[in-house]
């Protein structure tokens, strides 16, 4: 049992990031784009990432605590097929909420992940209503898989008032506008803000 719980309290001491999730991590870009096929580490990066800011210990991005975050999943299923199993691989339980954790809507998908600092992170779904994501002010929003470009521009507007950061986590198979605005300009430094 205390070996057990030694091991699930050093979860995040565990995550070695390979050379793409550690320039990530590292970019002190405002918006930054990781870009990789299937099975790359896309989501793991992304979902610590996010753990890191809400227990306010990025090791490059320095945070206060509590803070709100927001992060997307293509689908409420996809959600809980992909988000809510790397949260508990990665997080140790002593960080999260001790009572509530995990916030569950009417048909029991995840919709918000609650820490023991009083940190929060709502969970969106592309299928949901945009007006949902309008008004809402984030320290962090996170895209897992290409968005819509209208709600990229929403929660770019909920980011004004923490100067926050985005990040999106994708195979861009969808969703023309990012090479445009996203890559393009990220790659060849016309808006030194993406990477």
């Amino acid at each position: 049992s205390r070996e057990e719980k030694r091991l699930e309290s050093g979860k995040l001491d565990r995550y070695v990031p390979h050379k793409v999730q550690d320039a990530f991590h590292r970019s002190p870009a405002k918006v930054r784009a990781m870009l990789l096929g299937n099975r790359a580490g896309k989501s793991t990066a992304s979902v610590v990432e996010a753990i890191w800011l809400a227990l306010g210990v990025h090791p490059h991005h320095p945070i206060a605590v509590p803070n709100r975050g927001k992060m997307y999943g293509d689908s409420f299923a996809s959600v809980m097929e992909t988000f809510v199993p790397k949260f508990e691989e990665w997080c140790p339980p002593e960080y999260f909420d001790s009572k509530k954790p995990f916030e569950h809507d009417q048909r029991g998908n995840v919709i918000g992940v609650n820490f023991r600092n009083g940190s929060k992170i709502v969970i969106g779904s592309y299928d949901q209503e945009l007006r949902k994501a309008e008004g809402s002010n984030f320290n962090y929003v996170a895209f897992d898989e290409p968005p819509d470009r209208h709600l990229y521009i929403a929660n770019m507007r909920g980011l004004i008032d923490s100067g926050g950061i985005m990040w999106f986590s994708m195979t861009p198979l969808s969703q023309a506008w990012i090479k445009d605005e996203i890559w393009d300009p990220g790659i060849n430094g016309t808006k030194p803000y993406i990477h």
